[in-house]
């Protein structure tokens, strides 16, 4: 499965003069311990690998009585997209890690502090909608959705995840009223079979490798297209 998520930034540099900003940052083994590595570049996008290293030291006895260290080297790596639609510029990351910190503050160091990233808050509903409007991807079947903020009683309220054969959107609405929906688990149902879909009301997608780059590309133009100037999808 692949996690997306994207994140809406500002910043004063125009797209092509970001890929040498990152080269200056550019990461080398043994001389420092962070930096990027550039992989694609276009009129419309850069992307880019982020590359953390850390040394891991060990001390354990030996059966001597003798300390023993050792030193374990480990990396981690961040694919990101920075892309630019509609007068918009998004940053798409690829398996985003738990946080995004070193990341933005890594790309803002490269880009002299003129960076700035915020999350994107989504109309999840109007993204059922495209997926449901995009015929050659299949049938789109809501199998599972979680509601926030359901009023219980007037003091209270809940969270609440419907699980359905049919369409747990449909299904929620004939129970339940108000909450926000946070996150939807589509079947796209078509000639290949079954694929999964996940999508949250933070912007993030997974889905089973199975989204090209045409389609990504539209849909990006849709999130763009739709972003007010709060950050959020109207």
């Amino acid at each position: 499965m692949t996690r997306l998520k994207w994140v809406e930034i500002s910043t004063s540099f125009p797209l092509k003069s970001v890929p040498s900003l990152l080269q200056e940052k550019k990461y080398i083994p043994e001389i420092n311990f962070c930096g990027f590595e550039l992989l694609e570049i276009s009129r419309s996008a850069v992307t880019a690998k982020f590359i953390q290293e850390f040394k891991l030291s060990d001390v354990q006895i030996d059966p001597f009585g003798k300390e023993v260290s050792s030193t374990i080297t480990r990396y981690s790596t961040t694919i990101f997209t920075i892309l630019e639609i509609n007068g918009r510029k998004l940053m798409r990351i690829a398996q985003p890690p738990r946080t995004l910190r070193d990341l933005v503050l890594n790309i803002s160091s490269a880009l002299d502090g003129d960076f700035f990233a915020q999350e994107i808050r989504i109309d999840v509903i109007k993204f059922l909608d495209y997926f449901k409007g995009k015929v050659q991807l299949g049938h789109a079947r809501v199998r599972s959705a979680l509601f926030v903020d359901v009023p219980l009683t007037e003091s209270s309220t809940g969270r609440v995840l419907v699980d359905s054969s049919r369409d747990a959107i449909f299904d929620f609405n004939k129970c339940l009223k108000g909450g926000r929906l946070d996150k939807v688990t589509l079947e796209l149902v078509n000639e290949f079979g079954i694929s999964p879909l996940e999508i949250t009301y933070r912007g993030s997608l997974v889905h089973d490798e199975w989204l090209d780059d045409s389609t990504l590309h539209e849909l990006e133009s849709h999130i763009a297209f739709q972003l007010n100037k709060n950050g959020s999808l109207e």
